[in-house]
């Protein structure tokens, strides 16, 4: 009898034991758990702000934001320069984001594989257009001036920088990013203006090697500074 009391104490001790040696453990994964996570998030804090493709990206969207509204308030101006009536100077706006659309379906296929790739394209159109764009001046077309705003739109970033944050960008990251990149386009939105009234203040040309005469006032200098910048 004494024995059989003496074996359920101690089988009750040892479940016991064994209990709290499990809870102890799992406790234990726990807290290595948290620590990695932890140290996780801050790698990922880490690749928001340093990461090169990340900053590449958050300059493209802000340079194509500012590249599309600096033209607004010299679009009419330059359209009556340019022989056109006031109702193109909506056409003039507006082919850049139409033509972004055509173009969006493209960059969306090609950045499946790669994302270098189709971003300096976008910015090799993004140059040639705005250099169309700043000539028409020159030449008095408001058809070269048009299509300069058309072809800026096909060099469009915006879906690639969208598709970049899709698939790089971790869970715990991703609202950060996504609000790093809409305050680029803020930024642009703010820039563009701010930076056609600035190019009021100018009006002169010279003559450039192998190109011609360059003329920078209001309406032609935005056109030559980003196709300088991209």
């Amino acid at each position: 009898m004494k024995g059989s009391v003496f074996n359920k104490a101690m089988k009750f001790l040892g479940d016991f034991r064994k209990t709290e040696l499990v809870e102890l453990m799992t406790d234990c994964q726990d807290s290595a758990n948290f620590v990695f996570m932890e140290e996780e998030d801050k790698n990922d804090q880490y690749s928001v702000f340093f990461d090169i493709p990340l900053l590449c990206n958050f300059f493209s969207t802000f340079a194509y934001t500012a590249n599309f509204y600096v033209v607004g308030p010299s679009s009419t101006k330059y359209t009556n320069c340019l022989g056109g009536q006031d109702a193109l100077a909506g056409l003039l706006i507006g082919a850049m984001p139409f033509a972004s659309l055509v173009s969006s379906i493209f960059f969306s296929a090609w950045t499946n594989r790669s994302y270098k790739a189709p971003l300096i394209f976008a910015g090799v159109l993004m140059s040639i257009g705005n250099l169309f764009y700043a000539t028409a001046y020159r030449e008095k077309s408001i058809l070269m001036a048009i299509s300069g705003r058309a072809i800026s739109g096909l060099g469009s970033p915006r879906i690639i920088s969208k598709r970049y944050i899709a698939d790089t960008a971790s869970m715990s990251t991703r609202t950060a990013v996504c609000a790093f990149f809409a305050t680029g386009s803020a930024m642009g939105t703010a820039f563009g203006p701010a930076l056609a009234i600035l190019m009021d203040l100018f009006d002169f040309d010279f003559d450039f090697p192998l190109f011609g005469k360059v003329y920078i006032n209001s309406m032609t200098g935005p056109g030559y500074i980003f196709f300088i910048v991209w």
